[in-house]
């Protein structure tokens, strides 16, 4: 099922949830191409998830899903062994699956954001990174760089760990109320910067 896992930046964002439910492969150096806009979480959100007592129902907006058919969402249904997946009249399509396949997306999902994480440390492009570390559900990462003060490249990131943990928690099924960055300088260890997800809207 990891397959069907892939985590999304700005350029790849739409396509990315298909293949979350349409089993395409994927790798993670697309995870890397762009640096994420925060008006995609916001969209991510349409996301609905209706965790009940035996089933899990996550209902995709239209635009993530291509114009599929219900004839092709059936398809996808029966090769990934969901219950059903239902085209609404709205366009939107409800996935139905159980808890356990519910639970093994979101393990696959967090292990697909770690492994992404993980290519960013001593990558090519960010070279000042030496490691980061993120709690359980996404919302509080630290980011361990050589600079005292952070670069362009390392500003950026913050967009794409607001993203990671944005959309994680949407299909969770929790509300996001705040997603904190920081970074920490590795020779010292004081924290050189702190950003928080809460803070875009009072910006706004």
């Amino acid at each position: 099922m990891k397959k069907l896992i892939s985590l999304i930046l700005i350029g790849i964002i739409l396509t990315s949830i298909l293949i979350v439910f349409a089993g395409c492969s994927s790798k993670n150096d697309e995870v890397k191409e762009n640096h994420g806009n925060i008006t995609e979480l916001e969209s991510l959100g349409n996301i609905d998830v209706n965790d009940n007592i035996f089933d899990v129902k996550l209902t995709i907006p239209a635009k993530f899903l291509e114009n599929k058919t219900q004839e092709e969402l059936d398809a996808i249904a029966k090769k990934e062994g969901y219950k059903e997946i239902t085209l609404n009249e709205d366009g939107t399509a409800t996935y139905v699956m159980t808890k356990n396949q519910h639970k093994k997306l979101l393990k696959e999902m967090s292990d697909t954001i770690n492994e992404a994480l993980q290519d960013m440390v001593n990558s090519e492009d960010y070279q000042s990174i030496t490691d980061i570390k993120v709690n359980d559900n996404f919302t509080d990462f630290t980011i361990t760089t050589t600079h005292e003060e952070l670069d362009l490249n390392e500003s950026m990131v913050i967009l794409s760990l607001y993203m990671y943990g944005g959309m994680y928690s949407i299909f969770e099924g929790k509300e996001v109320d705040n997603i904190h960055v920081s970074y920490v300088n590795a020779e010292t260890g004081n924290i050189i910067s702190e950003s928080n997800s809460k803070d875009l809207d009072n910006k706004e």
